[in-house]
């Protein structure tokens, strides 16, 4: 799939990260793992990079996604939630021992959740700052607190050789079976919530869930984009893409919004692109009545592509973290 974010979940984690041909995942800096670095096998050549989206960045790289990102991306879910101790009670019979309840389920891991009211059989739980959490399939990875995945393209100027279209944090994602160029580094599918940071969308552009909802869909066509290595080059257009109608619904009780993009005729003479890809977006609000928007991407069109209908199942998770 395109690649977005430099990150992903290679043969190994490492706190640096690999390249993704389509969208890369970007390792934030010692605690911040963005990328997946993927380790390629001696004497074998490393796969070409995917020009359109997932691409997986140097540690260097990486630290400068941290300080531009902000703090937003240093958060961790859960870490200081100390595990409630066992209680004792004191007001029993003299001489009677003290009886014990049980004690709680420890919370969970960094960056993970419990299960909510929909949460699948054998699906894994995401937590994240925003204040919701959702769910993936078991075969899916559930990345790093810190691991940043996002959509590139060529910077026309600034530092970094390439700029964040879009990016997604407290990710997830399917690795792509190793065909037509692909490797199990490859990203197949991903989920994840979009950065509020103002460099990838304007405040301006997500005051409403409305509003939100039309600023990523302005977006779509370049995330569908071939963009080469020279900002200077001007890339080809971007496939047909078609749009859904608007879903609207509740999450917990906030007014939700929900579209789906479907790219197709891709060109997949370009490393690892797929034929097809469908990107679904979600508008809505947490507790603080702040905007949250979340995303699924799946690549379509070929064996092995993951079902069309995981993207819905995912997003009917999403839920208020109950702590």
């Amino acid at each position: 799939m395109t690649n977005p974010y430099p990150g992903g979940e290679p043969p190994r984690w490492q706190e640096p990260q690999r390249s993704h041909p389509r969208s890369g995942q970007y390792p934030q800096g010692a605690p911040y793992q963005q990328p997946f670095p993927h380790e390629q096998p001696p004497f074998r050549p490393a796969p070409k990079k995917r020009s359109r989206a997932w691409v997986y960045v140097s540690i260097a790289v990486s630290l400068l996604v941290v300080i531009s990102v902000g703090t937003f991306l240093l958060i961790r879910v859960g870490l200081d939630r100390p595990a409630n101790a066992v209680a004792t009670n004191s007001a029993g019979k003299q001489g009677s021992a003290p009886s014990k309840s049980t004690p709680p389920p420890p919370p969970p891991e960094p960056g993970r959740s419990r299960p909510g009211p929909n949460t699948p059989p054998g699906w894994q739980s995401v937590g994240s700052p925003s204040g919701l959490d959702y769910d993936v399939p078991g075969d899916w990875t559930v990345q790093k607190p810190k691991m940043v995945l996002s959509w590139q393209k060529p910077c026309s100027n600034g530092p970094a050789p390439s700029c964040a279209i879009r990016s997604l944090l407290n990710t997830s994602t399917r690795p792509h079976p190793p065909q037509d160029g692909c490797t199990d580094g490859n990203v197949s599918a991903a989920a994840g919530f979009l950065s509020p940071s103002p460099t990838e969308i304007a405040e301006a552009e997500r005051q409403t869930i409305a509003d939100a909802l039309e600023a990523e869909a302005k977006r779509v066509p370049d995330l569908y984009t071939d963009w080469g290595h020279d900002a200077a080059v001007p890339p080809p257009p971007p496939p047909p893409i078609t749009r859904s109608e608007v879903r609207q619904f509740k999450i917990d009780g906030a007014d939700a919004l929900q579209a789906s993009f479907t790219a197709t005729g891709m060109n997949t003479s370009v490393n690892c692109n797929p034929p097809s890809g469908v990107y679904t977006v979600v508008a809505t609000t947490n507790t603080a009545g702040k905007v949250v928007t979340f995303a699924v991407q799946l690549d379509q069109g070929y064996p092995q592509a993951p079902d069309p209908a995981v993207a819905q199942k995912i997003i009917d998770t999403l839920r208020v973290e109950k702590h």
